[in-house]
């Protein structure tokens, strides 16, 4: 009796897939790459076309199912690519942490439960997070348990007027970026520019990621006065970088400076 020809005639391909067990789409996206989907999706897609749903190989039961979904996840994300803008550091795409987003969404709903005038811009490209009728804010936060140090981005985040600081933990309950979409519209903002901004960080309607909760255990505001430690193009000659330097990247110690202590009820 002649033996069934194998489907996989490389091992590349269930290498491939045990490796991507697990884990989420945004961690698939973080562990390989927009380059890297593309050079698996180019390598392996030919098989794939082979094969039928509920395919099988040798012990592999719906090889075939499972390698189809995944690769029609790295269409999309290849076909989102250009359409994405996401915030960037320097040259670098990066994608923001979820409790980085969920932390700017916070301080969204508190800026306007304080009645303030509020413009999201940090997702548009601003140099800053907020712009509001009081002054600029920026926001940072950490999921670290102890130490409060932060990362300034470029020489202009600091020219902001207030400093928002968060610090979460990863928990079963609290808040997640999809209740803060809710709890903003409660507020009569409108849905559609909510989702306009989330787009723009690539938290698109129907991720998984958008249900990531994290409890809230500390806020601190800090006012970005000529007493703030802080590197900005008026720190230097002119008002202007040293010559053939582009943009500055530098870590911030919080601890030991005057912060205000925000209440966590506002939230």
């Amino acid at each position: 009796m002649d033996k069934q020809p194998k489907i996989f005639t490389d091992n590349k391909i269930e290498s491939f897939l045990e490796s991507l067990e697990g884990m989420s789409k945004l961690d698939i996206q973080a562990a390989f790459g927009i380059e890297s989907l593309e050079k698996h999706y180019r390598g392996i897609s030919i098989t794939t076309m082979k094969l039928g749903k509920g395919a099988s190989n040798e012990g592999q039961p719906h090889l075939g199912s499972r390698l189809i979904e995944r690769i029609s996840f790295f269409h999309e994300s290849l076909e989102a690519r250009n359409k994405v803008q996401r915030k960037v550091l320097g040259n670098a795409n990066i994608e923001k942490a979820a409790y980085s987003v969920l932390a700017e969404m916070l301080s969204y709903y508190y800026l306007l439960k304080q009645e303030k005038e509020v413009s999201w811009i940090g997702p548009f490209g601003g140099s800053v997070d907020f712009n509001c009728n009081d002054g600029c804010y920026e926001v940072k936060s950490t999921v670290a348990r102890y130490g409060s140090q932060i990362t300034i981005n470029s020489q202009y985040q600091l020219k902001a007027n207030y400093l928002l600081f968060y610090r979460f933990e990863p928990a079963g309950y609290g808040f997640s970026i999809q209740d803060m979409v809710t709890k903003l519209v409660e507020l009569d903002l409108e849905e559609s520019e909510i989702e306009r901004a989330l787009e723009k960080l690539n938290y698109t309607i129907g991720s998984e990621v958008r249900t990531k909760s994290y409890r809230l255990l500390e806020v601190m505001k800090y006012e970005i006065d000529e007493s703030f430690p802080k590197i900005v193009p008026e720190s230097f000659i002119n008002g202007q970088l040293p010559k053939h330097i582009s943009g500055l990247i530098y870590k911030l110690d919080l601890d030991g400076l005057n912060g205000e202590v925000i209440d966590l009820k506002e939230f």
